[in-house]
């Protein structure tokens, strides 16, 4: 990618494949403006990347992002079936196959309508008319007005949950005690070890991830959570082998030798982290709550972004005990035949 990539100019609309090696260019045009939801966190653009193509173009003047569906391999085609679980859930199968193309955030930079039925064009090119595929997902209640004023159906795709730095890192207060005495429990009663994820981790961190899974399963036999324990593998794998060196925070937690807890961060903007990773051994009560508190105090940021509940109500009600200050809603909008 050229150093071009954000500049406003008006070249044809060509697709071009990105890579990890583009994330540097591409994080200073996210960077250009304020954001909270997740989807503006460089990690997680990229994280997505065993199931679709991150593909880019300029349209009148505006940087455009697209993920473009890929076939499955043949021997990965019996992964679980579901709904929401990479951000692709409503007509793209990253578990059994299939094609499609997509927008995972608005044109970063100014836009108008003739920018948005461009990126419409494009969309319908691959998948078709009138096909939920084509979309624009993270949209925040300040994009909607362009997108009513051009025929585009909006629909909410749910909140995400933000906390304030401080109480995630220190759990102060009454609305957090719980928290605060099952990370008092954990500290005076295990022997751990908070430090950096390591490459030669990698074993130790999958292992605990499969351990993890295995708790998930036995505890909830929701089809749609199980095809995302598994998809969130697949994207855990390839995180640790190609998207560590794209400034993401990565720690672990250690105990008897072993690696009990695991976390991953990004930020979205300058004063707003994003947590994209978190895996505790449940058999360890108060890891989850030791290791987002012990990242927490080595953040220089003002806000943490948990990310959404993906509909799942065990998850939303973890989420919520948190306390978050803000509950953004995420909007998804697709092109009106």
């Amino acid at each position: 990618m050229s150093s071009t990539l954000c500049r406003r100019r008006e070249p044809a609309a060509r697709l071009r494949r990105l890579t990890p090696g583009d994330a540097p260019l591409l994080r200073r045009c996210l960077c250009r403006e304020p954001h909270l939801l997740c989807g503006f966190s460089l990690l997680n653009l990229f994280l997505w990347q065993p199931f679709f193509d991150l593909r880019a173009a300029t349209v009148r003047g505006a940087l455009c992002l697209f993920y473009d569906g890929r076939k499955v391999p043949r021997g990965d085609r019996k992964a679980p079936r579901g709904g929401r679980t990479a951000p692709a859930g409503d007509g793209i199968n990253p578990g059994g196959g299939g094609t499609g193309r997509f927008m995972p955030v608005p044109p970063l930079g100014r836009y108008d309508a003739a920018t948005l039925e461009a990126c419409s064009a494009m969309m319908v090119r691959v998948n078709g008319s009138d096909n939920p595929v084509s979309r624009i997902e993270n949209l925040t209640v300040e994009d909607l007005g362009s997108f009513r004023q051009s025929r585009w159906r909006i629909y909410e795709k749910g909140p995400e949950y933000i906390l304030r730095q401080p109480d995630a890192a220190f759990l102060r207060g009454e609305r957090l005690k719980h928290r605060r005495n099952l990370y008092n429990r954990f500290v005076k009663n295990v022997d751990v070890r908070f430090r950096d994820y390591r490459p030669r981790d990698r074993c130790g961190v999958l292992a605990l991830y499969r351990r993890w899974t295995r708790g998930r399963r036995a505890k909830y036999g929701d089809l749609v959570y199980r095809r995302m324990l598994e998809e969130s593998r697949r994207a855990l794998e390839y995180m640790l082998a190609s998207l560590l060196g794209l400034g993401v925070v990565a720690k672990v937690v250690e105990a008897h030798g072993q690696i009990i807890a695991f976390t991953a961060w990004d930020y979205i903007s300058p004063e707003v982290f994003c947590v994209s990773f978190e895996v505790v051994d449940l058999r360890y009560p108060g890891a989850a709550q030791f290791i987002a508190s012990a990242l927490a105090r080595t953040l220089a940021c003002r806000l943490i972004n948990t990310m959404d509940d993906a509909g799942l109500p065990n998850l939303r009600k973890s989420k919520l005990l948190m306390k978050p200050v803000a509950t953004p809603m995420s909007y998804c909008a697709s092109p009106v035949p």
